[in-house]
């Protein structure tokens, strides 16, 4: 799975989660001021790209990120865990 492939996944929760237009979100979005996060949707969040085998360190995501730094925390995951020998 690509980076941008987890980007699309990441962008298409986001607008479901926070119930917003998917075109508004972008790489850019903040969870904390564009998107109003709070715990339980991050929550909602994690559990969602978790079952794409996404994990996310909670101690890693902050509230400061955007969408597009979430995508490389998940893809970074991605990729440790499918290169581990």
């Amino acid at each position: 799975m690509s980076e941008e492939d987890i980007l699309r996944l990441v962008r298409q929760y986001c607008a479901e989660i926070y119930v917003v237009d998917p075109a508004a979100v972008t790489p850019q979005t903040t969870f904390e001021d564009d998107l109003e996060s709070d715990s339980m949707s991050v929550l909602e969040l994690r559990a969602a790209l978790g079952g794409h085998g996404l994990d996310i360190d909670p101690s890693d995501f902050t509230a400061e990120m955007t969408v597009g730094d979430v995508a490389r925390l998940a893809h970074r995951s991605y990729l440790a865990r499918h290169t581990a020998g």
